[in-house]
């Protein structure tokens, strides 16, 4: 019978890992701080770290050569920022960036990569999280293409509080913009709608959400595609 052990760890893929593979893991892991707007990762360069995030939000940035983004997927507490890993790649397909600051446990990627080689429980689990990420690219496609900016900014901002586990997100329009795709005048165009439904308010650089269900109800189906507690397995 395999002996869980009960790690400090607030990340669902680290939490209650075998004393085997946590020994292995934590010998080799920081703990670091998420700084707001930092690129932890660049996109088609080589990650020398894997991060597990414990607070805050990871975005997952698509880039152009001309410099324009858009979030492809957010990873909070639930998951990985690095997927790649798991398919035995080293270079990153996206930007990583920290959306809201936290922390995470930053692991050598050469360590996970033993421990992914070794098909333990901790492999597991990053098979099923990386699902959940083909899933929110693959619905993030869907959502930039046939949905309008006040749909996908409340999408965004749901997915985005379900991960903070808050309703005040400490964010300015222009970088909203660049998460959710299109000109910063559509974001802020979106956001004047939502704040005069009741579903937000804001001020210089803090958004907060004053009605979830309002939220929802102008979000798109996206969302509920990809709830984060049905993801997670929250009841």
């Amino acid at each position: 019978m395999t002996i869980m052990v009960v790690t400090e760890s607030r990340n669902a893929i680290l939490s209650g890992l075998d004393a085997k593979e946590s020994s292995t893991l934590y010998a080799a892991a920081e703990d670091i701080p998420l700084e707001r707007g930092a690129v932890i990762a660049e996109a088609s360069q080589a990650s020398p770290f894997v991060y597990f995030p414990t607070e805050g939000v990871l975005s997952l940035v698509g880039t152009t050569s001309g410099g324009a983004t858009v979030e492809v997927a957010v990873v909070g507490n639930e998951g990985v920022a690095s997927v790649s890993t798991i398919f035995g790649k080293n270079i990153m397909p996206f930007r990583v960036v920290t959306q809201i600051p936290g922390r995470a446990v930053r692991v050598p990627t050469e360590v996970v990569s033993q421990m992914i080689a070794d098909c333990g429980p901790f492999h597991l689990r990053l098979v099923d999280y990386t699902q959940q990420v083909i899933a929110q690219i693959a619905q993030s496609a869907v959502c930039n293409r046939f949905h309008n900016a006040k749909q996908r900014l409340a999408r965004w901002l749901l997915m985005t509080a379900d991960r903070a586990a808050s309703t005040e997100l400490s964010l300015t329009h222009e970088f909203i913009s660049c998460m959710v795709g299109g000109p910063r005048s559509a974001v802020t165009e979106a956001a004047a709608e939502l704040r005069e439904s009741g579903a937000i308010d804001y001020r210089r650089g803090l958004i907060t959400i004053c009605d979830v269900a309002k939220l929802r109800e102008q979000a798109c189906d996206c969302y509920a595609r990809l709830r984060f507690d049905e993801a997670v397995g929250v009841a």
